[in-house]
């Protein structure tokens, strides 16, 4: 067998569609189907100094064992946290760790906290909840954890058939959790992650998706969808993992069979589920398409994105040009805020600044660099622009005291149902004689994608200013010059906008909402 191993990829020929599961020094990496695969973006940062690089099968069978030099070869690959947790590359791509890693103390406080969410769930909620996927497969087939496998996974059947009363559920859930003082994650309108804190420091995430029957066929988050009778999932039996017991389908096998297929007795680490399009298409329009994009941005913010550059912390010379043009008390509000570099630079001018961004790792960045700064006064606060929710809260919020609205490369990440809401916030809350100062990429004759490619794209400056016209506004400032990207380097064409709408008489508001999930550092 030919072994290729380099600082970007992986070669194993004649192991064609084989799963084959790659070890450093004896630690689980990463499983990807054979011949040949780079290596991921979030694994790349750490491919520096020697290694045994291990590569098996799901038979056992070992089809490389050798020690590899990677980047500089100084000393060994430690692809572990902070704490030295070891890393591992789940079958999304994303970092994480698996349970192959995890010490029995951990696994059994995993199973506890588990099983604590899945109580609140039948209990507080009031919805029929059980065991799912990985975590039903593990108790079935092996009574255990799967050794890949790298969080514990929740269902609950919605008596719902209609997708804006599920929606209403799933909300109505996620109120009930956060009452219990749970750090709650929305992934879409119908699924959520509870973020459990663990004694060793680490937050591990209980997945909780819902399971419905439309059209005689019942579906569940992720992408599943098809025939099932539900006389097979209710009423709810149980079933033990690793000795602790979970309400679960009734005849788990036949939820076995509907998740993985009859093959579902033999071990497949690198099994991904592939939904047909119906089946996607249906649930993105019933219930997502405004997080497209986040699995990109958290690692770009946490630095492990690869090979692209970290992006800067000090403040941004289009911040500096902002500043120079507002008066000195005014409030911003930093919108797109990535990493806070802007957020901070505003602040430590002493302006009051709130600080948004879509990306939940934004406020895990911005909070970490006020902690460095000693920076105080910046509140913090999830914006999702896709979502009309997020808008017309922030719109009463901002209605009791007025801000600038800044919004540096952010644009150019939002399609057009966003970027309405842009602007419908902008006519909304700026009518006191504040503006909204855009900078951005423009095609303006450049072929050139701007960085980060995938995630940003340049800016048609006549179509922008028309959806602008139709919000009511009006731009006051415009020029395109040579600047800078994301990463502060060149970009030959980048706009600079400032928008306005006309003042409006308002009859003296002097309330509004309370932010009560709203952060101030």
């Amino acid at each position: 067998m030919t072994v290729e191993i380099t600082d970007s990829h992986l070669s194993l020929k004649g192991t064609t569609g084989r799963t084959l599961l790659v070890h450093f020094d004896d630690q689980h990496i990463w499983t990807f189907t054979g011949p040949r695969a780079e290596w991921p973006h979030v694994l790349s940062p750490y491919l520096d100094g020697s290694t045994r690089v291990r590569v098996t099968d799901t038979d056992g069978n070992t089809h490389c064992d050798v020690e590899h030099a990677f980047g500089s070869g100084e000393g060994r690959v430690r692809f572990a946290d902070e704490a030295g947790h070891p890393y591992a590359v789940d079958k999304m791509g994303h970092l994480t760790r698996s349970f192959s890693s995890t010490t029995d103390e951990t696994k059994h406080e995993i199973l506890e906290a588990t099983q604590v969410v899945l109580r609140e769930l039948n209990e507080r909620c009031g919805v029929e909840a059980y065991l799912g996927y990985g975590a039903l497969l593990g108790a079935v087939r092996e009574g255990g954890m799967i050794a890949h496998d790298t969080d514990t996974d929740l269902c609950y059947f919605s008596r719902h058939g209609d997708p804006v009363d599920i929606i209403r559920e799933s909300y109505r859930i996620e109120r009930e959790l956060k009452l219990l003082g749970w750090d709650v994650l929305r992934m879409s309108a119908a699924d959520l992650k509870v973020v459990w804190p663990l004694q060793d420091g680490r937050r591990i995430h209980i997945d909780v998706f819902v399971s419905f029957v439309i059209g005689g066929e019942l579906y569940i988050l992720g992408e599943k969808r098809g025939r099932f009778d539900l006389d097979d999932l209710l009423p709810l039996g149980t079933v033990t993992l690793d000795g602790h017991e979970f309400a679960a389908p009734r005849h788990p096998e036949a939820m076995l069979v509907y998740l993985y297929g009859e093959g579902w007795r033999v071990p497949d680490p690198g099994f991904v589920a592939v939904a047909d399009p119906l089946t996607k298409t249906r649930l993105d329009g019933w219930f997502r398409g405004f997080r497209q994009g986040m699995s990109g941005w958290t690692p770009l913010l946490r630095g492990t994105a690869g090979p692209r550059s970290p992006v800067p912390t000090d403040g941004s010379d289009f911040a500096a040009w902002v500043h120079r043009q507002i008066g000195p008390d005014d409030a911003v509000l930093d919108l797109g805020a990535g990493n806070g570099r802007d957020s901070v630079w505003f602040a430590r001018q002493g302006h009051s600044v709130r600080s948004s961004d879509y990306s939940r790792r934004s406020a895990v960045e911005v909070r970490a660099a006020l902690d460095a700064s000693g920076v105080k006064g910046v509140r913090i606060k999830q914006v999702i622009l896709n979502e009309t929710r997020h808008v017309l809260h922030l719109v009463a919020v901002l209605a009791r005291r007025p801000h600038h609205i800044y919004a540096r490369q952010l644009v150019g990440c939002l399609d057009e149902p966003a970027r309405e809401n842009l602007f419908r916030l902008g006519a909304s809350v700026l009518r006191g004689g504040q503006s909204m100062w855009l900078e951005f990429a423009v095609r303006h004759g450049v072929a050139l994608a701007p960085e980060p490619a995938g995630l940003v794209e340049r800016v048609d400056v006549d179509v922008l200013t028309a959806e602008i016209e139709r919000s009511g506004g009006r731009v006051e400032h415009l020029e395109i010059a040579p600047g800078v990207d994301m990463f502060d380097n060149p970009d030959p064409a980048v706009a600079r906008m400032r928008v306005t709408w006309p003042a409006v008489r308002t009859a003296g508001l002097t309330g509004g909402p309370t932010d009560d999930n709203e952060e101030s550092v």
